[in-house]
């Protein structure tokens, strides 16, 4: 409500004789002026209301009265006094009326009134100016108490002698009247008050009521702060932990707060570390020895017991074993290194699998053959736990060995022919064809091709092919320049596993030079224009029907068509996932394969076969302390196997109740902020859906303080995401 009124109060005293007319401002607010008149009058706005005066008795009362709003919305008045300016202790809703009385005001002290207007919902006018009244002494020339200076707060050890006090003037006698959070201190009537050996039950506010025969007052509340020293209630204990692992330093103490923590390792200060407990992560031998904590306050301080810190020694590999190249029939040696608590086992493994009786360092492998090329690496464990190598690829390397020679060729002169080879071997195979035993230029690939040959053309023709580990000549093909092509050989059909080489193979007679296309679904194969299709590292999409359209300058013709099936050994797309459940939950691991179908599964915990786990997901209900460790499983289909990393379980027991306090989004980021249970860990953990996916926990786990903790999950892009919080 846009209305601002103005009050005025007076006494009856002859020696101050005034009346007022107001001016209105915009909003009724009025001007005042001031008239000598023979009564003192004060009103409010544009007409007069009512009398002011002073009652004779002690204490006195006085009479105020304002004019009526201009405004039609008022509906009632708020009448506000105190005895300094600006500051309203007491404060009316005198409803509509336009004056009202005010006792129980101390002669000789001073006043300070104002008005508001409000309208029928509530709205408040700005408040009318202030106006100061002096309540004359009465005729008695008594002074009612006042004070002078008032008590101040005190802080003292527990134990220690506080005094307050404060000065206070008024007619004598002065009596006093202390009080402790509001109530009476019996026999407290003196000032100063004196407290002796102060206890924390007398920490709180105090203050003093002062009164004479002219009225009292009350002190302003000195507040009493008693400080207690710290006192440790619960020592930090011994720990035994391995190396990489965490442990906690946990010390309870009692006394004034705030405390401050020092934790000590060794006798000397750990930078840093100043809270209780004191959290050391992925300790190191170097971290075991004595540590202790002071506690400090504003009272003084305390030193725990020294709690001992013991870490013990995982293997840790020093020299890795390296990778080797041999040739097939060579021996070979895996060695590494490694470090920590003996006795140290050892078991190596070849391409993930253990490699039976492979049990000692180093590994020595004698005549290797292709079939050993791969990862080799060894696992090495003691009583604090196990590590596993970095792997050493084996690489076995194979002479080159024809597998098809070139074939003797008749074309007719003008046409082309090839002359074809294939060859196993370590790649790369190079290749240098010959003419009647001497090198042809520019003949470097497994297929001789022969365009428009003519009678000088006919011969011997063979091949060199060369690669790291040797060499090997071919058969010597005999061209006989002739007539039209024939097939003499039609592809076969072929089925081979995914990643794996397929060669199809078409021989033809007739007049060279034949010429070679290979076809796929009926479409021509670029580049494929030799007899032998040599197709490498085949995938599932290049399966299909292949033939050969074989031409010469007097024809073609076409092959039998040749059906190539690839079969693919399972892949794992999603592994299994690490999971951290309360005991008692639910919990699934679940593994994603492609390849041939069908596809099998079958899991394993801690590398043994679980009855019935049969299927993609692992559902586990009700999960007990004796269900933890490692999950795996094993896809299999026709064309092979393949095994899952290995997802741990960890159970762990609730033993705090945090509340999520407060969820914010910025962008992509969710901020969850607990109030967390000092002395547990926490750990957030999400999924996308209730339906059985895994829980996947936030990392890092934070330690309760007892105050509000904030993770972050900075990858908060799921249409909906669940949390919640794990402690333990």
């Amino acid at each position: 409500m846009p209305h601002d009124t103005k009050a005025a109060v007076a006494g009856r005293d002859e020696g101050a004789k005034q009346k007022t007319h107001p001016h209105h401002g915009i909003f009724g607010r009025p001007v005042w002026e001031f008239l000598n008149t023979g009564l003192a009058i004060f009103f409010l706005g544009t007409s007069l209301f009512g009398l002011l005066s002073v009652s004779a008795q002690s204490p006195a009362t006085v009479m105020l009265a304002w004019d009526p709003s201009p405004d039609s919305n008022v509906v009632g008045y708020f009448r506000y006094y105190g005895s300094a300016s600006g500051t309203y202790t007491n404060i009316v809703d005198v409803g509509p009326a336009t004056s009202t009385s005010v006792s129980g005001l101390l002669h000789g002290s001073t006043y300070y009134f104002a008005v508001t207007a409000y309208n029928s919902i509530g709205l408040q006018s700005l408040p009318s100016s202030e106006l100061p009244y002096t309540v004359p002494p009465d005729t008695n020339g008594l002074v009612a108490p006042a004070i002078l200076s008032q008590p101040t707060n005190q802080t003292v050890l527990v134990g220690a002698n506080a005094s307050l006090q404060l000065t206070a003037s008024g007619t004598a006698p002065l009596s006093y009247q202390w009080l402790f959070n509001g109530a009476n201190l019996p026999g407290a009537t003196s000032n100063p008050l004196v407290l002796t050996k102060v206890q924390p039950a007398q920490a709180g506010a105090y203050s003093a009521v002062i009164t004479n025969s002219a009225g009292s007052v009350t002190s302003a509340v000195a507040q009493l702060t008693v400080l207690s020293p710290p006192v440790i209630t619960t020592q930090p204990t011994n720990q035994t932990v391995v190396a990489g692992a965490g442990v906690t330093f946990q010390a309870t103490a009692s006394g004034t707060g705030p405390l401050s923590y020092q934790w000590l390792f060794n006798g000397a200060n750990l930078p840093g570390a100043t809270s209780n407990p004191l959290v050391l992560t992925k300790v190191q031998p170097a971290q075991a020895g004595a540590y202790s904590a002071v506690i400090t306050n504003s009272a003084g301080s305390v030193t725990s017991a020294v709690a001992q810190l013991t870490v013990l020694s995982p293997p840790v590999i020093t020299t890795q074993p390296a990778n080797q190249t041999v040739v097939a029939g060579a021996g070979v040696t895996f060695q590494l290194n490694a470090s920590g608590t003996g006795p140290l086992s050892y078991q190596w493994l070849f391409n993930g699998a253990n490699l039976p009786g492979a049990t000692s360092n180093p590994l020595v492998l004698t005549k290797v053959q292709p079939a050993q090329a791969g990862a080799y690496s060894a696992v090495i464990t003691n009583s604090a736990g196990s590590v596993t190598s970095a792997v050493a690829q084996l690489t076995v390397l194979s002479p080159p060995v024809i597998t098809t020679q070139p074939t003797n060729q008749t074309v007719v002169a003008g046409a082309g022919v090839t002359f074809q080879l294939t060859a196993s071997g370590t790649a790369p195979l190079s290749y240098q064809w010959l003419f009647n035993g001497a090198n042809l230029l520019g003949a470097t690939s497994n297929a001789l091709i022969l365009t428009t040959v003519q009678p000088a053309q006919a011969g011997a023709y063979s091949a060199v092919i060369t690669n790291s580990a040797g060499s090997v000549t071919s058969a010597v093909a005999q061209l006989t320049v002739l007539s039209p092509p024939v097939i003499t050989t039609q592809p076969t059909n072929q089925t081979v596993v995914a990643g794996a080489g397929v060669t199809f193979q078409v021989a033809a007679s007739g007049t060279g030079p034949l010429s070679y296309q290979w076809l796929f679904n009926g479409a021509n194969l670029p580049g494929a224009t030799s007899n032998a299709l040599v197709l490498t590292t085949v995938q599932p999409a290049q399966a299909g029907a292949y033939y050969a359209v074989i031409t010469n300058s007097s024809g073609s013709v076409t092959s039998a068509v040749a059906q190539l099936t690839v079969l693919s050994p399972p892949v794992i797309t999603t592994q299994p996932t690490n999971q951290t459940v309360v005991a008692g939950a639910g919990v699934t691991f679940q593994v994603a394969a492609s390849g041939t179908a069908p596809l099998s599964y079958q899991w394993l915990f801690n590398g043994n076969n679980l009855a019935s786990a049969t299927n993609n997901s692992l559902p586990l209900a009700n999960v007990q302390a004796s269900q933890a460790g490692g999950y795996s499983a094993i896809v299999q289909n026709s064309a092979g196997s393949v095994t899952s990393i290995v997802a741990t379980l960890t159970i762990v027991t609730s033993s705090g109740a945090p509340t999520i306090s407060k969820v914010t989004f910025t962008g992509t980021t969710c901020s969850i902020t607990i109030d967390s249970v000092a002395g547990l860990i926490h750990v957030l953990q999400y999924t996308d859906s209730l339906g059985g996916n895994a829980w996947i926990p936030l990392l890092p786990a934070l330690p309760g303080t007892g105050r509000a903790l904030t993770f972050q999950d900075t990858n908060a892009v799921a249409p909906v995401r669940f949390y919640r919080i794990i402690s333990y």
